[in-house]
């Protein structure tokens, strides 16, 4: 969960960059074969700003607010449940930290008021 001061501004902020950045990227070109290297971190289906959305009750919430935001990366327990080695769930609990923090970087550099009180990557991949 994050504490967040300038809660509207900032998601509204947010899914704007998501909605402008992900038709962007989707128009880079023909597709070409995914390096090996990269191949684990591919997506299984591709980013979409069209998930992104703002519960009815932040419209026009002042002051400090307290949200659960939930990413788009499959939680520990999903590679787990598909029988995944624990190599493999320690590589999926990198990839949703690193999601994470990627995230919370964004939304700081929107507010510097944010602050985190929670994260979990296991049963769920939110912050």
């Amino acid at each position: 969960m994050i504490m967040v001061g300038r809660t509207l501004r900032t998601l509204t902020a947010l899914v704007l960059i998501l909605g402008l950045a992900v038709p962007a990227a989707a128009q880079q070109g023909p597709d070409r074969p995914l390096p090996e290297r990269l191949e684990s971190l591919r997506l299984a289906q591709p980013a979409s700003a069209d998930a992104a959305t703002l519960d009815p009750a932040l419209i026009g919430a002042q002051g400090e607010v307290a949200v659960s935001i939930v990413l788009d990366a499959a939680p520990v327990a999903d590679v787990a449940a598909a029988d995944g080695t624990p190599a493999q769930q320690r590589a999926q609990q990198e990839r949703v930290a690193a999601q994470q923090d990627e995230f919370l970087g964004t939304v700081r550099s929107l507010d510097s008021g944010a602050s985190t009180l929670a994260t979990t990557q296991r049963a769920l991949n939110a912050v």
